[in-house]
């Protein structure tokens, strides 16, 4: 799946190679295109960065056509440990922006998984969580959709998705003023996390859509890991909605939202632990991208 070796409507922006660990997001996301025949291909960022001419090249042809209708960044902000607990994203600011013009020009959408509640998607953490910070990002929560979600997830509204064992950043959007100034025109959610006790009481934001200046980008704030049912049902709905049509259009096996539903199973849960090298870079590589 290296970049433009097939012809493909998804492009997969990620690490190199890291340990089992972090590559679970990215894990997550080819078990699901491969399991259901969706073409993709794969740009991978060296620690030291990458020339922005090459960038360019990756996304478009020579007559400045956009080569993919999707991009997808399944292991955070493209981030490197650089020494101790700091952690460096391979792509710099200016870059960043190269993308979301990219999405702006071209109608294509963008989708961060693993991402962390920031000024990027105008979102900030739900609640100050005290005490053991790890765990209350732990705690077990449903997932459900909003009342007016797209009709082509239907099926996905149907079973019942979980944040057992995974990461994920319980978040609240900023007010319409603020993410208005800071040029957004809208953000909305996809997602929401259904509350959980004492600690988190209300519901709250699991994921976000938002259109900036052209662009149109979602964030997932939790983590994807190979091993679960619910990050495959989750793929399926990144899917849908960054290409904007339903699943069976999206596998060149024409499999339906149901059927593939229903071909995803629980692996056995010995690494559901995983994400927690992936949790702590998505925690240190907060920055402003526009």
């Amino acid at each position: 799946m290296d970049s433009d070796k097939c012809k493909a409507d998804i492009l997969i922006v990620t690490t190199q190679n890291l340990d089992a660990f972090q590559n679970e997001g990215y894990n997550s996301v080819v078990n699901t295109l491969t399991k259901f025949s969706v073409p993709a291909n794969k740009l991978s960022i060296d620690p030291n960065g990458v020339d922005t001419t090459y960038i360019r090249n990756v996304l478009y042809r020579n007559n400045d056509e956009g080569r993919y209708k999707a991009i997808v960044f399944p292991n955070g902000r493209v981030s490197y440990n650089s020494g101790g607990d700091q952690w460096v994203s391979a792509i710099r600011p200016d870059q960043w922006l190269l993308f979301d013009e990219y999405s702006a020009v071209t109608g294509s959408r963008i989708v961060y998984l693993n991402e962390y509640p920031s000024n990027n998607t105008a979102t900030e953490l739900a609640y100050d969580f005290k005490g053991d910070q790890a765990s209350n990002f732990k705690i077990a929560q449903k997932i459900s959709f909003p009342e007016d979600s797209s009709s082509f997830i239907e099926d996905l509204k149907d079973i019942e998705l979980n944040t057992q064992d995974t990461w994920h950043f319980p978040a609240k959007i900023e007010d319409e003023s603020k993410y208005k100034v800071d040029g957004f025109d809208s953000v909305e959610p996809l997602l929401y996390f259904e509350s959980a006790g004492e600690t988190i009481p209300e519901k709250t934001i699991a994921a976000v859509a938002c259109e900036r200046q052209g662009s149109i980008y979602a964030g997932f704030f939790t983590s994807f890991g190979s091993w679960s049912k619910t990050a495959a049902a989750l793929n399926i709905y990144w899917l849908t909605w960054a290409l904007n049509t339903d699943f069976s259009k999206i596998s060149d096996a024409h499999i339906s939202t149901e059927k593939a539903l229903d071909m995803s199973s629980d692996a056995p849960k010995s690494i559901k632990l995983a994400l927690l090298s992936l949790v702590v870079s998505t925690l240190l590589v907060i920055f402003v991208t526009f």
